[in-house]
Formats: C-alpha cells, sequence, structure tokens
C-alpha cells in the first residue's frame, strides 16, 4: 500500500477487505471469473507493518479499453462477456459479498484480446454482509453512470444492485454508451432514480431488450438475480444472436 495512505484507518481497512473478500470467494472452490489474491496482509506479519495484497498476474485488456477503441461490441460477444461475469457474481454473492462496482474497468478481457474469457477485479469497495460494519468506509460507493437507484439514495445494497450495474454495463457493451450521462453526476443519480431507461437500437432482438429492462428495474425485488440472467442468456439462445 502507497505510504502516503498508511495514516488513513479507513484505507488500511478497506485495502485489506479486498484479500479477505478474494479468499473467501474461492474459499469454495476456484472461481475461474474472479481474480485471485496469492497473499495479502501486513509486511513480516508485525500488526504495524505495511500492508500488501499480491494478486495473480492477469494478460489481457480491461474492458473500457476496448471499448474506448470500437465504440460497441457485436451482440454474441457482449453477451458472452456478462454471462461469464454472471458467473463471478453468482460466487461472490454466495458469500454475501456485493461487488457495488461492476463497470468496464473493472473486467479484465484474457489474452488473445478479444475474447469471452473475463476476469472481474477491484473487490476494494466490496460490501461484506458478515462485517460488523456492513460496509467498508460508510459512504456511498460507485460510479454514477453505473450506480443503482438504491445506492444512489444512500441505501443499504445486495446482490441485485450488483445485477443493476451489470444491466448497464450490458448496455454500454450493446450501444457503446450508458443508458443515463450527463455533466453533473448529480443529475445522473436523479436519472437512476426517476427516469425509465432509453429504448436499444432497433436492431437489438427482443430477448435481449427484454433481459435488460429486467436488470434495469427500479425496485431491486424485481430484478432476476446473477443466477437467471445467466440461465436466461445460455436457455433463451441469446449467445447466438449476432449483431446487425
Amino acid at each position: 500500500m502507497a505510504r502516503e495512505h498508511l495514516d488513513d484507518p479507513d484505507l488500511v481497512r478497506k485495502f485489506l477487505k479486498e484479500g479477505e473478500a478474494l479468499e473467501r470467494i474461492h474459499s469454495f472452490g476456484p472461481v475461474q471469473t474472479v481474480v485471485k489474491a496469492r497473499r495479502y496482509g501486513r509486511e513480516d506479519g508485525r500488526e504495524t507493518g505495511r500492508p500488501f495484497l499480491a494478486l495473480e498476474r492477469l494478460e489481457g485488456e480491461a474492458l473500457i479499453d476496448i471499448l474506448d477503441r470500437k465504440g460497441s461490441l457485436p451482440t454474441r460477444l457482449a453477451l458472452q462477456i456478462v454471462e461469464r461475469i454472471c458467473q463471478g457474481l453468482q460466487a461472490a454473492h454466495r458469500c454475501d459479498i456485493w461487488h457495488r462496482d461492476v463497470t468496464p474497468e473493472n473486467v479484465i478481457l484474457l489474452e488473445p484480446v478479444p475474447t469471452s474469457r473475463v476476469k472481474l477485479i477491484d473487490f476494494g469497495v466490496a460490501k461484506h454482509e458478515y462485517t460488523r460494519s456492513g460496509t467498508l468506509d460508510g459512504s456511498i460507493t460507485g460510479k454514477p453512470p453505473y450506480m443503482s437507484p438504491e445506492q444512489c439514495r444512500g441505501e443499504s445494497v445486495s446482490a441485485k444492485s450488483d445485477v443493476y450495474s451489470l444491466g448497464v454495463l450490458t448496455f454500454v457493451l450493446l450501444t457503446g454508451s450508458p443508458p443515463f450521462a450527463d455533466r453533473n453526476p448529480v443529475q445522473v443519480l436523479k436519472m437512476h432514480q426517476e427516469r425509465p431507461p432509453p429504448d436499444l437500437p432497433g436492431s437489438i432482438s427482443t430477448p435481449v431488450k427484454h433481459l435488460v429492462d429486467e436488470m434495469l428495474r427500479k425496485d431491486p425485488g424485481k430484478r432476476p438475480d446473477a443466477s437467471e440472467v445467466q440461465k436466461q442468456i445460455q436457455s433463451t439462445g441469446l449467445l447466438s444472436v449476432e449483431a446487425a
């Protein structure tokens, strides 16, 4: 951990919680779509030692960089990526861990790129339901274009909050832009809470539109969970849909 942050106990705790979250996720068996923590803790095992976190080395490219180049992705590849992310989210949600920052910056596509082989990274803002504090720092965490309505209101998050963010990510993969955007981030937070998402382009098939609409429902109780999203993609033939 950078030395300039060592005097901030909240940041230190947040830093070490990522290692704890990743260890817990993989404790039930290897999860191919979630990055692994090789080691974490404090230098020399001392209570005052400098915190460290060693993650597995990944050869690939962040999804955000691919989108910056291409704008959007073919429907087939986009859905393959979403289906793989669902696998990682299910593993985290089984441990009562919510990622809270499912964005293109935190998805790595492994070499050779482009590919549907992905790794979900950056659980440093993850919420652990099994910790006493509930949240890592008590603040609203996330990037406004990807935040669920309940996150925008500063309410408790859940597995369904990650599904909303994944719905936004799916929208971005298909169109190149998030459903809600404004120069003022406060306006974006209001849009998530009050406005219906815009329609996807006519070239996107009805089953895909229906799935994205379900993921972007304002009420978390009416959204599918990550397992249901994955099943819909697998069972309705969406992986074979090609973009126009």
